[in-house]
């Protein structure tokens, strides 16, 4: 719409940083939920010790 060019540099700054976090949101978002769970292969080993 060419109103970019009327903006200040503060208002541009805004613009670029609002696109790029624009970019970035859905692509973190599909590695969040793409992300999975290993599970440990080993388990420590539980007992109840009687002292005294």
């Amino acid at each position: 719409m060419g109103l970019t060019f009327d903006l200040s540099p503060i208002g541009k700054i805004i613009i670029i940083i609002t696109m790029f976090v624009g970019r970035l949101g859905p692509l973190m978002l599909a590695l969040a939920l793409a992300q999975r769970v290993y599970k440990q292969p080993f388990r420590y080993a539980e007992e109840k010790i009687l002292i005294g």
